[in-house]
């Protein structure tokens, strides 16, 4: 196992070998802020703080332009946390795309990717995000679920694909989810997430107007399901049914009603281990299917 010592020198060796030309300047990106100024101040200031960055001049920042207000940073490349490194990283792709900051948005959960057909749009509401806790061993936090937003908008807006089983979305949901997963690492967390089911994500209807998704991780020896419990806000119908995949992180929670749905909680569940004497029974079950094969056979 690679000592997580020797990893953040690795990371940190890469990142600002990428980053030369950047150091000491400001790097204004082509992604382009969308929202109530109001909420792009939150999101800046939620930037900077899950960034850490060590120079006090060091900074996320917007830049207006003609086109709209443009992400920007400085960094002196003196330090910065790992969700800084990532953000930096994917602010430099040089991908022109759009990001949606606001709160309660319609048929957006946490984050959503193609909102209106457009695959150039990541959109994030900010009052789901932050129903995620700042700090935690066995859940996803608020910089990691930022952070796979974040990557999934600047890796998916470089294809046309905004269905779950396009090519081009599931390489950039699977980029925010190991992005996500760094973050959780040098957080202190105790797993990591794990790809999403080929079936998607497993869910279940606990209301006519609430819906449980079951996300899958492993860490520490255990395997366990941070399970997201999720509503519409106006009480309205939300079944399996009206579940679109491939708009947001979590691969199915786009709602075709529009409705506004909100994350009411953040938990986790261990996945039962089978017990010994399972295990015992299914391999007698096993022998005796064995043995029966041989004497039709003879």
């Amino acid at each position: 196992m690679l000592h997580r010592s020797c990893v953040v020198v690795l990371c940190s060796v890469l990142f600002l070998g990428s980053l030369s030309a950047a150091n000491g300047e400001d790097w204004v990106s082509t992604i382009s802020l969308e929202g109530a100024q109001s909420d792009l101040d939150t999101f800046v200031s939620l930037m900077n703080g899950y960034s850490r960055f060590q120079q006090p001049t060091d900074q996320w920042f917007i830049t207006p332009a003609p086109s709209g207000n443009l992400l920007s940073f400085r960094h002196e490349g003196t330090g910065a946390s790992t969700f800084g490194s990532l953000a930096m990283a994917s602010a430099t792709t040089q991908a022109t795309w759009i990001l949606e900051i606001g709160r309660d948005q319609p048929g957006v959960l946490i984050g959503g990717w193609g909102k209106d057909t457009n695959p150039h749009r990541q959109s994030v509401d900010l009052n789901d995000l932050l129903v995620f806790p700042q700090a935690s061993q066995w859940l996803s936090t608020q910089a990691s679920t930022l952070i796979h937003e974040f990557t999934e908008g600047a890796h998916g807006s470089v294809g046309a694909g905004i269905l779950a089983d396009d090519p081009n979305f599931l390489a950039s949901h699977d980029k925010g989810r190991t992005d996500e997963n760094w973050v959780m690492f040098f957080e202190g967390g105790r797993g990591i997430r794990l790809p999403d089911p080929e079936t998607g994500t497993p869910r279940q209807q606990v209301a006519p107007d609430t819906i449980e998704f079951m996300i899958p991780f492993a860490g520490g020896g255990d395997l366990y399901d941070q399970v997201l419990r999720v509503r519409t806000r106006d009480g309205g119908s939300f079944e399996l049914a009206d579940i679109r995949r491939g708009y947001v992180d979590v691969g199915v929670p786009f709602s075709g009603n529009s409705r506004d749905i909100v994350v009411e909680s953040v938990t986790y569940v261990l996945v039962p281990e089978p017990s010994s004497l399972s295990l015992l029974a299914a391999g007698g079950l096993c022998l005796l299917a064995s043995m029966w094969r041989r004497r039709k056979a003879a």
